[in-house]
Formats: structure tokens, C-alpha cells, sequence
């Protein structure tokens, strides 16, 4: 499942290449049963231009949904809501997170986002999967460095699958397991995936994969059901044609191959 860009809406001055980058795109990512618990911390070097709010998008695919819990700037929660120092939240299946703050210029500033991924982790054959974008699929600027940690135990992790970045690596750590990565270029991502025994984090498949296997069950019906309808309508119409008769022409309109008989001149001539 894909995470996308923290994006940052800004004046044309400040489009630029180099003029913002991120110094750092560090995720902490909590297990709870099928759910995850992600805290994000962002730190954006704004180097030329004016910024004036900063939003982050999150699909909600493959996913019972999202909830937000909080989200700071340089250390302090912002309320809900549209004014200046408020954090916006909107959407259901993207759901989008923006930070409104008065205009500022050149400097350094944190973002931190909490938000609750319902759902995340499901059943396949004999193992329970974690599988998780850790860095945003596409966003314009460069990350120097990333650390995702996954507080969990028990589980065997996958090799990371990367695009654009530097240099990754995975440990085991005492909270669980850490990727670390360096020179993240633009549209640089990787995807993250555990695996833990069946049964380890779930007692019954998310509501989201449940609805796939019904619908994959359901497919055979529907296809025999559309089958069904066609060699019925196919039936109805070659039954119309069968039952249709020609119009029957009188039997004293009947053409004959023998010329008229002769008529008087006069007659004729009128």
C-alpha cells in the first residue's frame, strides 16, 4: 500500500529546485493487532521563498480506514480547524493533513503527524504480513536521512525494496526492527514487509480483505448469472424469428407468366 508525498504549497519563487529539503523523514510504527500506530517527524529546511502551510496525503487503501490523532508544529499541537496555526483535516479514501501557519521565511522547522492505520496487517497462506510504504512515493524534494523503526518482536522482516535512495540497511534493534537510510533523492521510497505466524497478530482477516474474498467468490456467480442472461436473450430472439411468418399474398393478386388477354382498340387507345 502506497504513502504519498508530504507536499508544500508555496509561491513560484520558491518551485525552485533547492530552495526546501527535508533533513530528516523519521517514522516510529506501532503494531496493535491488525491496526498500526505511526508517529511521523519531519524536518523541513526552507532555504529560500515564503511558506505558508505544509500538507501531507495518505491513502487509505488496503487499509479499514485512517484516523488522525495529532499534529504539531515545532513541538506544539495544533487545533483543528482553517486559520493560521491550524492543522486541516480532510478526506476518506486519501486523507490529507495541512499544516496553516503565518508566512515565514529561510528556516527549520518539525512537523510531526500521529495517525492510526486501521487494518493494515492481514493473512496470507500460513503467515500474518505487515507490509507498509515507510517513505512517501512522490515528493519534490530530497531527504538526507531516514530512520524507520518497527516496535515489534516476533517478526521475520523482508528485504526492504527501495527506488532513489543513497544507501538502506536493516538491524534488529532492542524496540524491533530499524532501516536506516541516506541520499534520498526526489520520488525516492521504500516499502517495508514483516512477516509474523498466522495467527500471531490476527484473529480474523481485516474488513477490507474480507470484502476482496467476497467479491473473488462472488465473481463465478456473477459470470454464470451474465451467462445465464445471454443465452436467454439469445433464446428469446431466435424464438422471435422462428415464430415470424412473411405476409401472405391473395390468391387473386397471384402473378402469372401468361400475357393479358386482348384488349379493343378503342379501349386500349383511351
Amino acid at each position: 500500500m502506497a504513502l504519498l508525498a508530504w507536499l508544500i504549497a508555496i509561491p513560484a519563487i520558491a518551485q525552485r529546485a533547492g530552495d526546501y529539503k527535508a533533513q530528516r523523514f523519521d517514522v516510529t510504527i506501532t503494531p496493535q493487532g491488525a491496526d498500526l500506530t505511526v508517529v511521523e517527524t519531519m524536518v523541513f529546511e526552507f532555504q529560500s521563498g515564503t511558506f505558508r502551510r505544509v500538507w501531507r496525503d495518505i491513502p487509505s487503501s488496503r487499509t479499514d480506514g485512517i484516523e488522525v490523532i495529532e499534529a504539531r508544529m515545532d513541538g506544539a499541537p495544533l487545533p483543528r480547524g482553517e486559520g493560521e496555526g491550524q492543522v486541516e483535516v480532510s478526506g476518506r479514501s486519501r486523507v490529507k493533513v495541512q499544516w496553516n501557519f503565518a508566512p515565514i521565511g529561510p528556516s527549520v522547522h518539525t512537523f510531526e503527524l500521529r495517525y492510526v492505520a486501521r487494518g493494515v496487517i492481514y493473512r496470507e497462506d500460513v503467515a500474518d504480513v505487515l507490509r507498509w510504504r515507510v517513505l512517501p512515493n512522490e515528493h519534490r524534494y530530497t531527504i538526507d536521512a531516514s530512520r524507520i523503526v518497527f516496535a515489534t518482536s516476533g517478526a521475520e522482516a523482508r528485504p526492504l525494496e527501495a527506488r532513489r535512495i543513497g544507501s538502506s540497511s536493516q538491524s534488529i534493534v532492542e524496540t524491533g526492527v530499524a532501516i536506516d537510510a541516506t541520499n534520498i533523492a526526489r520520488n525516492g521510497t521504500a516499502v517495508a514487509e514483516l512477516r509474523y505466524p498466522a495467527g500471531a497478530m490476527l484473529s480474523a482477516p481485516p474488513r477490507w480483505q474480507q470484502r476482496d474474498a467476497d467479491a473473488k467468490a462472488a465473481a463465478p456467480k456473477w459470470l454464470m448469472g451474465a451467462a445465464g442472461l445471454f443465452a436467454l436473450g439469445l433464446i428469446v430472439v431466435l424464438g422471435a424469428r422462428q415464430g415470424y411468418e412473411p405476409p401472405r399474398v391473395p390468391s387473386d393478386d397471384t402473378t402469372t407468366t401468361s400475357p393479358p388477354g386482348p384488349m379493343p382498340a378503342a379501349t386500349s387507345g383511351r
